[in-house]
């Protein structure tokens, strides 16, 4: 069962996997709907068994939410769903049949495992990583990378818990971000006065200085790093580090970064990870 790149409509979609489920031929199969294309792609790489079809309505969390609810209301209880965490898990926010990623996207998961290591060694300058530097160097560059996406999540963290209505599609980052040498600096006023701009109007009263103590006080909580960070952030800054003489190899498209990150990661540490175990229950259910 191939995902419908082609589908008019949800609805469509929807209509194919209900006829799908209902065939004789599939009375023994498990539906996992995910968000897109690369995800069907990742999860048919580290497939666990035959049994699990991997599909999409291809438009976003939401909607695989959405389908899994209405697909489970006409009597398939062997469809299931998988999503970014985004900063549900932190909030405790669950939904019937959908399981999460361990951190809060499927980007960060594969950060988490290892697979940016294998990046930085790969692509940075043979004088960075050779022989005792090496470790040194891709333990700062990772660290760096984790704590500019961690000041730019603090934002987002806030955006979420308070419905604030912040917009944060297609971000400008050269507007807030610089490089120095091996250094990502997030100028955090430029950030909020950025995300403040091109918000919807009803927002513009929120008060710069305001939101960068929302963002300390978030920050004192402590919340794991790998739950705030958001995987597309992280990719972009990797992208716009790697684009200066550190790398071996400049203008590297976020896809092909994204790729080598999704065919990087271990297939051994994703079987130790909660959806590995998740899914893998999945099995003995059905």
């Amino acid at each position: 069962m191939s995902s419908l790149r082609a589908a008019i409509s949800e609805e469509d979609w929807l209509s194919t996997m209900l006829l799908t489920m209902r065939n004789g031929m599939n009375r023994n199969r498990i539906l996992v709907v995910v968000e897109g294309i690369t995800d069907i792609s990742f999860f048919n790489s580290y497939r666990l068994d035959d049994r699990i079809l991997y599909d999409s309505p291809e438009s976003g969390k939401s909607e695989v939410i959405r389908a899994v609810k209405t697909l489970r209301s006409a009597g398939n209880d062997a469809v299931y769903g998988v999503c970014d965490a985004d900063f549900d898990r932190l909030s405790d926010v669950s939904h019937e049949g959908i399981y999460f990623t361990d951190a809060h996207d499927l980007e960060m998961m594969l950060v988490e495992g290892g697979v940016v290591d294998k990046f930085i060694m790969h692509f940075a300058q043979r004088s960075l990583t050779s022989g005792e530097l090496a470790m040194p160097f891709c333990q700062n560059i990772k660290q760096c990378l984790l704590l500019a996406s961690y000041r730019l999540g603090l934002l987002k963290w806030f955006n979420y818990l308070n419905r604030a209505g912040l917009n944060f599609k297609k971000m400008r980052y050269l507007d807030f971000v610089s490089i120095s040498e091996t250094e990502v600096i997030i100028d955090e006023i430029a950030y909020i006065h950025h995300i403040i701009e091109r918000s919807p109007r009803r927002h513009t009263t929120l008060e710069v200085a305001e939101l960068h103590r929302e963002m300390r006080r978030l920050e004192m909580m402590a919340p794991d790093m790998y739950a705030i960070c958001n995987g597309h952030d992280f990719m972009y800054l990797l992208k716009m580090l790697f684009d200066t003489p550190v790398s071996i190899k400049n203008s590297m498209r976020i896809d092909e970064i994204d790729n080598y990150m999704r065919l990087s990661y271990d297939r051994q540490l994703f079987s130790s990870t909660q959806l590995h175990s998740s899914l893998n229950g999945l099995l003995t259910l059905h």
